[in-house]
């Protein structure tokens, strides 16, 4: 791999199902998901978990690769590139940004249920104590 300059490195889950889908005029494989964070910290004498949704996508071989590898739930360390774009909608200019996966290893593949669209449901206790360090 071509070394980047400007690399993020990420660990989390895969919080929707993944479909990936040929794309242009050369066939290029890519997948649009998200990863799903969480970071826990206590307050006092009670957790909390703080939940951070980044919008990733695989492209090319590493999609190739991905495919049949990844699914919702499963954990991953990637190292990603930040991108930002912006398009048309109806008149008004629509700014987006993602992160471009160069690179990935699965952590786990657990099989959860996650929905980025809503969190209502889950739950978020933490009955385990102390920090274990």
């Amino acid at each position: 791999m071509a070394t980047e300059k400007s690399q993020i490195i990420l660990i989390g889950k895969i919080a929707k199902d993944v479909e990936f889908k040929i794309v242009g005029a050369k066939g290029t494989k890519i997948c649009n998901t998200t990863l799903l964070q969480t970071d826990k910290y206590k307050v006092g004498n009670d957790w909390k978990e703080k939940l951070t949704w980044y919008p990733i996508v695989f492209m090319g071989k590493v999609a190739d690769e991905a495919e049949g590898n990844i699914h919702n739930g499963t954990e991953l360390k990637i190292i990603a590139k930040y991108n930002t774009g912006s398009y048309d909608k109806n008149g008004t200019k629509v700014y987006t940004h993602n992160f471009i996966v160069q690179s990935y290893e699965v952590l786990s593949n657990e099989s959860a249920q996650y929905n980025d669209d809503s969190i209502e449901g889950m739950d978020f206790s933490d009955d385990s104590g102390d920090l274990p360090f």
